[in-house]
């Protein structure tokens, strides 16, 4: 009798769980219903919910995908509808339909806000996901959404949802026939390009040469007056990059992390990547430009980048000497000259450039950026990584700190750059010496302040789970830092909340912050 008691109080525990997820998957399904689409309604839920929730599905993977496509197809539209538009134009054009404020607004036009879940359950506790949400994450649940239909139904399922959530991406025939014949181009300049050795080079004969005449054309160029430059081709294979890259990605690594795979994106997608594939194929001696600075720039970069070690030549925008930006540039806009003259055929612009690509980004060839990978070293050892600017002539000196002790110095005209050579600096230093960031005696005493610490604190004083949110998010792509806050209602009702130093991972971020609240309770 004993033992069934036992497994009737563990059943009856479970209860309000399964409960719990019953409601939930049938929100999923009402929600599909409203879409009118036809897709597991564990897909749609997986959409609906933030990693916060400790469930074993969340939408930062498919959200990466669903904000790729929606970027690519977005884009096509405004290029081919907007013929006129500047790069410039078209950029902020697109910013003002697919930013986060805008995807925001179109959620809150469906109602999205009373679907989502970006706290975990606790029973007999009301929920307070519509009083925390953010524009961030409703718009992630927004390009969570068109991905999951991306994966089940492609391009015309992730289509349905995006005009279903009243954002246009059609065009007409004629629109489209206008933009493949191109801008009429001068016989004078078209005989100075080497068609049939790039055309060679690249494994595709263009229908409308005029394009690739365009995609090639830098604003210095004498040619500039009489044929449209680069950008606007620039613009539109920079989103089709995206989404095929990014679409790689997802289906060849369906098990890798959220966290990796936004690595392997930025690493992809990095203009480093693709101006050490112009100057690997000698695409970069095909640009027409009137340029001095550019020339040398370009001369020193490629002989850099071909007399490199093989393993450094694709360490994908992590090396220390930095690219021509006009490189990455041109590429993309070979990229879109394929794409607009092939009729917006995918398949053909993957058949033409992921071979130039090659090797393709995998997770064991892409290195933790050396900054991120600094923070989490000094987060192991639980010591406070800060950083140090002063500007020398033209350059900038950068220096790692822990304390007072200087970890790692960087110089260089850019301060990004002179910081990434600090972290780099200061991570070979750690290699060599025996252990300059082991904890002292005091702070191994003090135990491991992390989230299951304060949850047991809390548990053994009879208060709810603690709560954590996201205060802020900083830096680059591929240096994201964050900063998360911890907080917990006490005594009648008292909250407590405390927020951690920025780290590299949402996760590492909750446990600074845990770290933190801990030893506050624990002086109280």
């Amino acid at each position: 009798i004993h033992n069934f008691s036992g497994l009737v109080s563990k059943g009856t525990e479970k209860l309000p769980h399964l409960r719990n997820r019953v409601e939930r998957m049938m929100q999923a399904i009402q929600l599909r219903k409203a879409i009118n689409y036809n897709i597991p309604a564990s897909k749609i839920l997986e959409a609906l919910t933030a990693a916060n929730c400790h469930e074993p599905y969340c939408y930062e993977r498919i959200e990466l995908l669903g904000d790729a496509y929606l970027k690519w197809a977005v884009s096509t539209r405004l290029y081919l509808k907007f013929s006129d538009f500047p790069e410039g134009e078209l950029t902020i054009t697109r910013g003002k339909i697919i930013s986060n404020s805008a995807l925001h607004y179109l959620a809150l036009e469906k109602g999205l806000e009373t679907y989502v879940r970006i706290n975990p359950f606790v029973p007999g506790r009301e929920p307070t996901d519509l009083q925390e949400l953010s524009s961030k994450v409703l718009a992630n649940v927004v390009e969570a959404l068109i991905g999951a239909y991306y994966v089940h139904h492609g391009d015309k399922g992730a289509r349905h949802v995006v005009e279903w959530l009243g954002i246009e991406t059609g065009f007409s025939d004629a629109e489209l026939q206008i933009a493949r014949a191109g801008s009429v181009v001068s016989p004078e300049v078209l005989n100075s390009i080497d068609f049939e050795g790039l055309e060679n080079t690249l494994g595709y004969s263009f229908r409308s040469r005029n394009l690739l005449a365009q995609a090639l054309t830098h604003s210095s160029s004498r040619q500039a007056s009489m044929v449209p430059i680069y950008e606007r081709l620039e613009f539109i294979g920079d989103a089709v990059l995206d989404h095929l890259l990014t679409r790689h990605i997802y289906f060849s690594y369906k098990d890798l992390h959220p966290g990796r795979l936004t690595d392997l994106r930025c690493a992809a997608l990095n203009s480093e990547s693709f101006a050490r594939a112009m100057v690997k194929h000698k695409l970069h001696a095909h640009i027409l430009h009137e340029s001095n600075d550019f020339h040398s720039q370009i001369k020193t970069y490629a002989k850099h980048a071909l007399n490199m070690e093989e393993n450094a030549i694709y360490s994908y925008g992590f090396g220390a000497v930095k690219a021509p930006k006009v490189l990455g540039d041109v590429f993309q806009s070979l990229v879109g000259a394929v794409y607009i003259d092939s009729g917006l055929n995918l398949d053909q612009v993957w058949k033409v450039f992921e071979p130039l690509l090659q090797p393709l980004v995998t997770p064991e060839a892409v290195p933790i950026h050396p900054v991120r990978e600094l923070y989490e070293l000094c987060d192991k050892h639980l010591k406070k990584l800060e950083w140090d600017y002063s500007l020398s002539g033209d350059l900038f000196l950068a220096r790692a700190l822990v304390g007072n002790k200087v970890l790692g110095r960087g110089t260089n005209v850019q301060k990004k750059m002179a910081k990434k050579l600090a972290a780099i600096n200061a991570i070979a230093k750690l290699d060599k010496s025996a252990s300059p960031l082991t904890p002292s005696q005091e702070e191994k005493a003090s135990g491991e302040f992390s989230r299951q610490a304060l949850h047991e604190l809390c548990s053994q004083r009879g208060w709810p789970c603690p709560d954590y949110n996201t205060h802020s998010e900083t830096g680059p792509a591929h240096a994201k830092m964050f900063t998360c806050t911890a907080s917990v209602r006490i005594e009648q009702g008292e909250k407590q909340e405390c927020i951690g130093q920025p780290r590299p991972t949402i996760n590492k971020a909750k446990d600074s912050a845990a770290r933190v609240l801990m030893e506050t309770l624990q002086k109280s």
